[in-house]
């Protein structure tokens, strides 16, 4: 796309986001609600500039997306119990791509529940929607998300140093629109999980310790069910097991570290079976007051149905800065790399893909009134793919404005 080109939609979010910050400053001396409140609304819009919305090699479709969310936050306490209830709605318009406008609905219900002091536990549930990842699903083709999930998660701890933990999880996973199966990345399916561990805690840390059950049913609602047939099995179970580090006090320094085994079996297609090792480490460190950073780098399996492949291999980095000007006012900047090699076999064997992926990201953070904030961010990704189908070069601009009362 030409530089010209690219310079004047980022002038025009630039002259969005000073307007946007002047409407914020007139507006936040009529808010009165504030984060401390047990019930807030909150609104924000993002508009969204993308040179490359479909991540394609080639015949490059730019766009401008504008996103506006309505929320609704509760948070109340009756002596050992609190509820909590999130409900937000957000409608994403595209410009030019108009067939890929949605509204999501989203919700998050929660109960943090105490028999005694000793007996705890929270009993949740969550719905989200979202559009396919077009990192993955390349074609121009609109596929919404929702996901549903439900846990249940009881802490028995008798002297409050180790926690006996259990809990059950179900997610649910849909997809509106059932097109050709090679192109989706994930299918509609049920899990449930069973958890089962326990924590133990230090002065300014803890240690967990956890086992997931899980056993999963894929839904058959893709257009050629014989060919999902030759894919995949309807059913797998997994079984994974965690230890977890993590340190909680206020000083300079803090981590959390993570180590895991996973396996995956399926009954029928045993070419889809997998497991590993999986972790990662993930820091923050205050240099100043006013300058902190933070960094990860990890390892992960997922699943990857296609016909030449069934998981992933995902090594990522990722290192982050933070500079506060004031308490108003923030610069950050990010740069991420990972790999992502594509191992098993499906039923045309093993395609051998690798990607390559680094991205980087700068943008400022200002909020005038605890209540009130506006950001403007800039970012540029890249991918380069054994399979040439799969390379991308692709920047974008974001300006946010949002209000809390």
């Amino acid at each position: 796309m030409p530089l010209k080109h690219n310079y004047q939609k980022l002038r025009f979010l630039a002259h969005q986001f000073l307007w946007g910050c002047c409407l914020l400053d007139m507006v936040s001396h009529q808010a009165l609600a504030d984060q401390a409140d047990t019930l807030n609304f909150s609104a924000s819009t993002t508009k969204l500039f993308d040179d490359n919305l479909f991540r394609r090699p080639d015949g490059e479709v730019s766009d401008q997306v504008t996103v506006n969310r309505l929320g609704i936050n509760v948070d109340k306490a009756y002596s050992l119990q609190k509820f909590h209830a999130n409900l937000n709605v957000t409608d994403n318009k595209y410009n030019k791509s108009d067939f890929l406008d949605f509204t999501a609905k989203q919700y998050s219900l929660g109960w943090d529940w105490a028999v005694t002091p000793n007996l705890t536990g929270t009993l949740e549930t969550s719905r989200d929607e979202r559009l396919n990842d077009f990192r993955f699903v390349t074609a121009p083709v609109k596929n919404v998300v929702t996901i549903k999930t439900h846990n249940f998660e009881a802490d028995f701890s008798p002297h409050k140093i180790f926690h006996f933990l259990a809990g059950v999880t179900v997610i649910e996973t849909e997809n509106d629109n059932a097109f050709n199966f090679d192109q989706q990345e994930e299918i509609s399916n049920r899990t449930r999980r069973l958890n089962l561990g326990g924590r133990y805690d230090f002065a300014s840390s803890y240690l967990k310790a956890m086992y997931h059950k899980g056993h999963s049913e894929q839904a058959n609602n893709i257009a050629d069910p014989s060919r999902f047939a030759r894919w995949i099995d309807k059913e797998s179970n997994s079984d994974s097991y965690e230890l977890v580090y993590e340190t909680t006090s206020d000083k300079r320094l803090n981590y959390k570290a993570h180590l895991g085994y996973v396996n995956k079996e399926t009954p029928v297609f045993t070419m889809r079976n997998y497991s590993g090792w999986v972790g990662d480490v993930s820091a923050t460190y205050a240099l100043t007051s006013k300058i902190s950073l933070n960094g990860y780098a990890g390892r992960t399996l997922r699943s990857f149905i296609r016909e030449d492949s069934s998981y992933a291999e995902i090594d990522s980095f990722k290192l982050g800065l933070r500079y506060e000007f004031s308490p108003k006012l923030a610069f950050m900047a990010n740069t991420s790399y990972l790999t992502r090699n594509y191992l098993g076999r499906g039923p045309a064997g093993n395609g051998h893909r690798d990607d390559h992926e680094a991205s980087a990201l700068a943008g400022v953070y200002w909020s005038p009134r605890n209540f009130v904030n506006a950001s403007l961010s800039v970012s540029k990704s890249r991918r380069n793919s054994t399979d040439n189908f799969f390379d991308y070069d692709d920047t974008s601009a974001f300006m946010t404005v949002g209000l809390l009362f």
